[in-house]
């Protein structure tokens, strides 16, 4: 039994967020006129790998649930693929006002939700499909 209950509905739920969140840029991206090229380029690489967060959470959730990884495995993968979102996220330049908004929106509230559910969950909480912690760490 996987320790992560609902992880087709976490997956789900993760999944319509992370459309909205791209749906976000990319209306920044058509309406910005002050943005360079290499600033459309991070933003792309950024969005793709924002999107690779979902993807990563749906192949190693159903590893997890199918108990061919560890809850441990899972988390650093998930842990990695935030990470690599975050770099790229540091590649866009922000000195345009849409180069900020850019920024701002990758890092916004939601993202750093799911690199904080990773982390707990290393610590040895678990959450439910909705990121709610369901049990603490044992000590």
């Amino acid at each position: 039994m996987s320790k992560l209950p609902g992880v087709a509905e976490g997956i789900a739920s993760h999944f319509e967020e992370s459309k909205e969140q791209l749906s976000i840029v990319s209306n920044i991206l058509q309406d910005a006129t002050d943005l360079t090229e290499g600033q459309v380029k991070a933003a792309e690489e950024a969005g793709k790998a924002y999107a690779n967060i979902g993807i990563t959470v749906a192949e190693m959730g159903k590893k997890l649930s199918k108990q061919t990884i560890t809850q441990e495995q899972y988390n650093e993968a998930v842990a990695d693929a935030y990470k690599n979102f975050e770099k790229l996220t540091d590649n866009i330049d922000t000195s345009t006002e849409s180069g900020k908004k850019l920024k701002d929106q990758f890092l916004s509230d939601e993202g750093q939700k799911v690199l904080s559910v990773a982390e707990l969950q290393k610590k040895g909480f678990e959450f439910d499909e909705k990121f709610r912690v369901v049990q603490a760490p044992k000590k």
